[in-house]
């Protein structure tokens, strides 16, 4: 990985570092997205990250991309179950459980 000179979210927003360069809407949302895609990638190889915090995303310099770290806690996902179905305001939403495999 490649270094990231903006350090971890955390820092940035709760240590006064943003103080320079406050977050907008957007850019919270591009780095949102980048966080899911990270989480998305994981879940596809069947991995689970175990500690994902804002201390465990990297940002660069500029604070416009966000990058998961830390995977000292990776679990593989051996499989998923189906638990209940969930509808609230004409939304339909699947409520999965990872089950992960013992070492």
């Amino acid at each position: 990985m490649e270094f990231m000179a903006g350090g971890t979210l955390n820092s940035w927003l709760h240590d006064g570092n943003n103080k320079y360069i406050p977050m907008n809407w957007f850019q919270g949302l591009a780095l949102l997205i980048d966080i899911s895609r990270g989480v998305k990638l994981l879940h596809d190889a069947s991995l689970l990250h175990g500690d994902l915090s804002s201390n465990n995303v990297l940002l660069t310099r500029d604070h416009t991309t966000a990058k998961i770290s830390d995977f000292g806690t990776v679990q593989m996902i051996e499989k998923s179950v189906f638990i209940t179905t969930i509808s609230k305001e004409k939304k339909t939403y699947e409520i999965y459980v990872d089950i992960l495999m013992h070492h």
